[in-house]
């Protein structure tokens, strides 16, 4: 992981302490506390994955930070984004963003060869939703709605690099 913030670092290495212990085994996971685009990335083995969490629409510029994943990912290694959609109806209107579509930034690991495997929506119904209502009636008409990134406010990118 990398981030600038000490706290978000600090809660990541609780929480890598916490797997740990309940699954009894060391993980092979690094942390860097420091600005993404100030790390000497040549000391670092290339990477089998990166996982952006709610933080890619973030890390400006958008475009420089794809170029990164393409330099830091092996090949065959897997980026995934979960993030704010834009161009969900609410977004647009109400919480208006400087950030890439999901459809840019597909076409733009397609321009650094990478294969899309997915892109959907990543939640449409509100966590309230699913405490009142069983989830046999939800699921159906959540996957509905994910299943347009017009209707949903957060999506879900994963993509391969060739």
């Amino acid at each position: 992981g990398c981030d600038l913030r000490k706290d978000v670092c600090e809660l990541v290495k609780k929480r890598k302490e916490f797997y740990e212990d309940i699954s009894g085994r060391k993980l092979n996971i690094s942390l860097i506390c420091e600005d993404v685009f100030k790390v000497d990335w040549d000391a670092w083995e290339k990477f089998d994955a990166i996982n952006f969490l709610f933080s890619f629409s973030d890390l400006k510029p958008n475009e420089k930070i794809l170029q990164l994943v393409d330099r830091l990912l092996k090949p065959g290694g897997r980026v995934v984004f979960q993030e704010t959609n834009p161009s969900n109806y609410y977004n647009r209107i109400f919480r208006k963003r400087d950030a890439m579509m999901p459809q840019q930034v597909a076409e733009t690991l397609k321009k650094y060869n990478f294969r899309i495997r997915s892109l959907k929506g990543g939640y449409a119904l509100p966590p309230l939703f699913w405490r009142i209502l069983p989830g046999s009636i939800l699921a159906p008409i959540e996957q509905v709605l994910c299943s347009s990134l017009f209707m949903s406010p957060s999506y879900h990118l994963m993509a391969e690099k060739i």
